[in-house]
């Protein structure tokens, strides 16, 4: 197809209404104003060449977007990592400390917002949570689900009734596995585990965060308990320990499996103090991811709320 050509203007055409009236084309025609004398009177552009600017009038925001860029990053660093610009004013440079402050900062807002929002769980809140013998709550349904005696759903399995325990052969009964005294039937097991988690756990687990000024939750209630019935004597370092872990940067579920496994190490002697088929490398750490992960899915599957905050 022809292009027109590119001195005639594009609006030409010579289907006109001359031609289509049947105009005679040697009639003349109006004469088109001098266009000299227009741009003589009136100075504007009419060439097809860009007006150049005086070279003091030119703008280049290349420069100025990237001088914004600049502020702005130097400003997000001071707000959200202000451990980063300390080290820098000291002459270390710690990259690696801008993830970690920003981390902290949003775990910082999130907990905010959470306290802010949730309701505080009673003491009554708290004994549905766990429940009782023969109706058990999502609390012990969590904590029998990380043992292996209950399924997600709460329905036993057969290591509910009897199992040997694999760490020291003793025999197990009930959700909790409980062998810290004789009982007879799995139902008698889970009574004293519910009483034990009430009495020694939850006001223990109450009382360490508040020394420690530490936010409980749900989630970290049914997390305390759970090792305090695996191991009594690892649960009462578990705020201590959990505090360290965030105060190294470590938040949420990173922070938990942190403070579980440190419960397992002697304070007295900094060594871990573990049965032994978890001395192997990893095996402990590995042992923990698995209770705390099935206990977090258990809550969610009954739709505990794991932010709730426990009121004391």
């Amino acid at each position: 197809m022809p292009t027109p050509d590119a001195g005639v203007p594009s609006w030409y055409s010579s289907n006109d209404a001359a031609s289509q009236t049947g105009a005679n084309p040697t009639q003349p025609v109006a004469e088109l104003p001098n266009l000299q004398i227009i741009e003589e009177n009136f100075p504007i552009n009419l060439s097809r060449q860009p007006i150049i600017q005086p070279e003091q009038s030119r703008l280049y925001p290349g420069g100025f977007y990237f001088w914004w860029g600049v502020f702005i990053s130097v400003g997000l660093c001071v707000l959200l990592s202000p451990e980063f610009v300390q080290s820098a004013i000291q002459g270390k440079f710690d990259f690696a400390l801008i993830p970690k402050g920003i981390e902290k900062r949003l775990q910082q807002t999130s907990q905010l917002f959470q306290e802010q929002v949730a309701q505080p769980m009673s003491k009554s809140s708290t004994d549905r949570l766990f429940g009782k013998a023969g109706r058990l709550g999502a609390g012990a349904i969590a904590i029998g689900n990380a043992e292996g005696t209950l399924n997600p759903n709460g329905t036993p399995t057969r290591f509910y009734y009897g199992h040997r325990d694999p760490g020291n052969y003793a025999t197990n009964r009930g959700f909790a596995s409980w062998q810290a005294s004789p009982v007879k039937t799995a139902l008698e097991a889970d009574r004293k585990a519910i009483h034990r988690i009430k009495t020694q756990c939850v006001p223990y687990t109450i009382k360490s965060f508040q020394q420690q000024g530490l936010t409980l939750t749900s989630r970290l209630l049914v997390e305390s308990c759970d090792i305090w019935i695996q191991a009594p004597r690892a649960a009462v370092d578990f705020a201590t320990n959990l505090d360290r872990c965030q105060s190294q940067g470590k938040f949420g579920e990173t922070a938990i499996l942190c403070a579980r496994v440190r419960n397992y190490i002697n304070p007295a002697t900094g060594k871990f103090e573990v049965a032994a088929i978890f001395r192997p490398p990893g095996a402990l750490e590995a042992d923990q991811y698995r209770r705390m992960t099935e206990i977090g899915q258990t809550l969610r599957r009954f739709k505990v709320s794991e932010s709730q905050v426990i009121q004391s």
